[in-house]
């Protein structure tokens, strides 16, 4: 039951972020902003660099794409390098 749930789950976020037309592109920069939002207020003391790739890493796309959606939508972000995670 639970890796059913996890996989419609999974289909609806991939289903989001598959852009073909303009509607999804905003859908997915609207799911993008609500993941940084989360994230900034879950975790208050991270970096914009380390939000920026957990951001990344919940929408399956590139840190430097999810700092480009947040500059059209008027943040204050600089284009993050890669950053390696301690693991």
């Amino acid at each position: 039951a639970w890796l059913f749930l996890y996989l419609c789950m999974f289909a609806s976020i991939l289903a989001i972020l598959m852009p073909h037309n303009p509607n999804r592109i905003q859908l997915r920069n609207n799911f993008v902003i609500e993941r940084f939002r989360f994230h900034k207020r879950r975790n208050p003391k991270w970096e914009i660099v380390y939000i920026i790739e957990a951001v990344a890493d919940d929408v399956f796309l590139e840190p430097t794409t999810v700092a480009k959606i947040l500059k059209t939508h008027k943040y204050e972000v600089h284009c993050p390098q890669t950053v390696k995670k301690a693991s």
